[in-house]
């Protein structure tokens, strides 16, 4: 019997109705219950979520690197007076904003399956600290998101008003050390567990 059978057959209409009232309240409760009753869950990108999962993680480099350079231009032309190295941070902003949306975009398409199989079916049981650090991450990564996009809002002004360009390198600069932790912290729960059935 295939999984899709197994999830639509008849004798599973009482378990799958409480799955279906279960899933926006508490996916883990719906993975064990699954994982109970022997029933596979059909979830978005399932079978790609492997290699999507992998896309994830080196846009997260990419966005990591990215965002390091910028800072690092922001603090050079502070620190030196050379308005060279601004310009040079101009010039990673498209990077940045492409690698920053992919991210964000393959982390979201991938989070059901984490949840369900990787996190509810294994790291529960076994690796309660990399839960721990895989949820530090995600609120880590929505103030990444924030500031960094608060950063690229504040482009125009800053290339005017010397105030602005302080608060936006404060910005990246955060973004950056915040970014280098989301980064570890999702290597390690991949450490313990990649994401898939």
């Amino acid at each position: 019997m295939t999984s899709g059978e197994v999830w639509t057959s008849t004798a599973n209409r009482p378990i799958r109705k409480s799955l279906k009232a279960g899933w926006a309240h508490d996916w883990t409760a719906v993975a064990r219950l699954a994982c109970r009753h022997d029933v596979r869950v059909p979830i978005a990108f399932e079978g790609t979520a492997r290699a999507l999962s992998v896309l994830h993680a080196l846009a997260a480099v990419v966005l990591t690197g990215a965002v390091t350079h910028v800072a690092v231009f922001h603090v050079l032309a502070r620190r030196r007076g050379r308005p060279g190295y601004l310009r040079r941070a101009e010039r990673l902003w498209p990077v940045l904003a492409i690698a920053l949306i992919a991210t964000t975009l393959l982390g979201l398409v991938t989070y059901p399956t984490y949840r369900i199989h990787t996190r509810a079916r294994y790291l529960d049981l076994h690796h309660p600290t990399a839960v721990w650090a895989f949820e530090v991450k995600e609120d880590v990564a929505a103030l990444v998101f924030v500031l960094i996009a608060g950063a690229w809002l504040l482009r125009r002004p800053a290339a005017v008003h010397p105030g602005t360009r302080l608060l936006q390198g404060a910005f990246v600069g955060l973004g950056a050390a915040l970014c280098w932790t989301t980064t570890v912290a999702g290597l390690f729960v991949t450490l313990h567990r990649g994401i898939g059935p």
